[in-house]
């Protein structure tokens, strides 16, 4: 018994040192490939196209796949994920089997940049289910926000009197905006009633 699992061991250590071996030799006589391959493997996990500046292959605690310059995107919304430094650690087993599976990514300093929701992802009801709690759709309430700020800043250098200006949020508007009932609250309890 003891004979049978040492050498299932050395058989499963030898097949991960020649697949390991063979990726090596991969990455130093076809760069270009591996590069290639691992590109459309991250593509396929996040959804949209990634392209590799540089990729290398380390043996340390597994097999890492080290990658320089990376850019994801850009994704459906016009989001793009970089990263100047990226680590990935390969599954040695779906490596054995003919597959890349990456088990962990890890990005270094990655930055993302938000792009809008175009009309053909504003299915507000889709995008609840999906978990999404924020949705980027644009800058038009800032832009309704500045134009109330200047009509209203305008009308005063006028000499309207801050009494007759028009288009002011309601009292019962403000306070829940504000918070009054919290407010109120938190000063009673500080205060102690006083």
């Amino acid at each position: 018994m003891r004979r049978s699992l040492t050498r299932i061991g050395i058989a499963v250590a030898v097949f991960a040192v020649a697949a390991w071996v063979g990726f090596a030799a991969a990455a130093k006589l076809a760069p270009g490939h591996l590069r290639a391959r691992i590109e459309r493997e991250l593509g396929d996990s996040l959804g949209a196209p990634v392209s590799l500046a540089r990729v290398e292959i380390r043996l340390a605690q597994g097999l890492l796949i080290e990658a320089r310059d990376g850019v994801a995107g850009p994704f459906p919304d016009g989001s793009t994920l970089r990263s100047p430094s990226a680590r990935a650690r390969v599954d040695l087993l779906s490596l054995l089997l003919g597959r890349l599976e990456l088990r962990r990514l890890l990005l270094a300093d990655a930055s993302l940049a938000l792009g809008g929701a175009g009309p053909e992802v504003m299915d507000l009801d889709y995008l609840s289910g999906q978990g999404v709690r924020i949705c980027l759709q644009g800058h038009q309430p800032f832009m309704a926000a500045v134009r109330a700020v200047h009509e209203t800043l305008k009308a005063l250098r006028a000499g309207t009197p801050p009494a007759e200006l028009a288009g002011l949020a309601p009292a019962e508007l403000m306070k829940q905006v504000t918070r009054d009932q919290d407010y109120r609250r938190w000063m009673e309890d500080f205060l102690g009633g006083r």
